[in-house]
């Protein structure tokens, strides 16, 4: 920050071995500004907002002697290029990076999250729809870290033998926001792991997946690659928290937590991993024990929840798995999916990754009510009232119904043309 205070800095710096042996840290940065036309400010960081930012500077640093390197890796942006030309000689070339510095870069963390955000709105590309807001996403919750005490509203321990009365709900529990989590995956249409961040999106109020978010950096092309799979809107995938009722819910995991909870141990549950494979979400969760005289946790069981596809039969089939170890895990899991897969009656359907733009449905007028059959019984008396005509009762409600939709539309128009004029004028007053 000293050195150069005007660009932004990543919040998660990380550290490599070089090829000497040597210990040295990456720290992404970005050229923001708030001046971009047509564009939203957001908080960035504390003290920085902008609706503008760029991941133009990567920065290496030595952790033995402090050099401080400052690597240009977007060559397109118009900020970085001023700072080149005031600042001569402190941005360096990409082309100039130690090759065991590019195989250690990755895709910054603080964009990835403000991308997100951007995309819990700015993803509905149908005007009508993003007026109303009718497909919004949000960051989920996910349970993380230990059991809640008497205080904050959660279970009374027993005084006696130390253990927590009753089973585990996710309610007991401390709750967080999801972030994004680095994991190994081979990105779409590649054999071979690469180092992604990965974070699921659910709708807006609502428990079920909306989509899921990926993004690594490709070291070939020299930058950042974002993936983003798409459930549709009937989908039921179920969410990070319904996830967490379900782990709950399992007999045998809420009794191990449960026993787990007392005698001067604490349970914290980790971060929940959402991992897409083949038509199904694997949902990975950590369980640690911590004794009351240490501060280091201890891995003591890994769960998995397998089985949650787009819809189909297979959403019914779904289970929970613990075991001591990751792989034991999985051997569990793979082995009640393959089980469940040997079923003929259950179809096997791609999900639906792709957002579709939702069509108004044409109006159609209803269909004339048959004509009675003939039969011989006598005709109605003249005095009887004879049946209304429900082909033009029908045709009148559509033209009023179009009557009111045409005075909508205008209504929306006028209100959209007094939000520019008010626009027009808070330019007009900054200035």
């Amino acid at each position: 920050h000293r050195i150069f205070p005007f660009i932004a800095y990543d919040t998660d710096p990380y550290i490599f071995v070089s090829d000497d042996g040597g210990l040295e840290w990456i720290l992404d940065s970005y050229t923001y500004t708030q001046r971009y036309p047509y564009s939203a400010s957001n908080d960035l960081q504390p003290f920085v907002r902008a609706n503008y930012a760029r991941n133009a500077v990567k920065v290496v640093v030595d952790a033995y002697d402090g050099t401080v390197d400052f690597y240009r890796v977007d060559p397109d942006d118009p900020i970085a290029k001023v700072f080149d030309k005031i600042f001569p000689g402190v941005f360096k070339p990409a082309s100039e990076m130690p090759a065991d510095v590019v195989r250690h870069l990755r895709y910054p963390r603080d964009a990835f999250l403000w991308q997100a955000s951007a995309l819990q709105l700015y993803h509905m590309t149908e005007a009508g729809i993003f007026y109303q807001q009718e497909d919004k996403w949000e960051r989920p919750q996910e349970v993380f870290g230990t059991r809640q005490d008497d205080g904050a509203g959660g279970p009374t321990p027993n005084q006696t033998t130390g253990s927590v009365a009753g089973p585990s709900t996710s309610s007991d529990w401390e709750r967080q926001f999801m972030e994004p989590y680095f994991v190994l995956l081979p990105p779409e249409g590649e054999t071979e792991v690469d180092f992604m961040q990965i974070m699921p999106l659910t709708r807006y109020r609502r428990p079920n997946m909306a989509s899921w978010l990926s993004a690594y950096w490709d070291t070939d092309a020299g930058k950042g690659r974002m993936n983003l799979y798409v459930f549709g809107k009937e989908s039921s995938v179920y969410g990070p928290m319904q996830i967490e009722a379900r782990i709950d819910k399992d007999p045998d995991i809420s009794e191990a937590l449960t026993l787990w909870s007392g005698h001067g141990s604490q349970v914290i549950r980790g971060n929940l991993l959402a991992i897409p494979i083949e038509q199904t979400i694997l949902w990975v969760e950590p369980i640690y024990i911590q004794a009351a005289t240490e501060a280091i946790p201890t891995l003591q069981r890994v769960v998995v929840v397998f089985g949650s596809k787009v819809g189909g039969a297979l959403e019914k089939e779904t289970g929970v798995v613990m075991a001591d170890t990751f792989e034991e895990a999985l051997e569990l899991a793979f082995g009640k999916l393959e089980a469940i897969g040997d079923d003929d009656a259950i179809p096997v359907e791609p999900p639906e990754v792709i957002v579709e733009p939702v069509e108004e449905q044409p109006i159609v007028e209803p269909t004339p009510p048959e004509e009675p059959a003939e039969t011989d019984e006598p005709d109605q008396p003249a005095d009887e009232p004879a049946e209304p005509d429900q082909p033009d009762e029908a045709r009148a409600l559509l033209q009023e119904l179009g009557r009111l939709l045409d005075q909508r539309n205008q209504d929306l128009e006028q209100e959209m043309e007094t939000n520019r004029e008010l626009q027009s004028v808070i330019e007009k007053m900054a200035e």
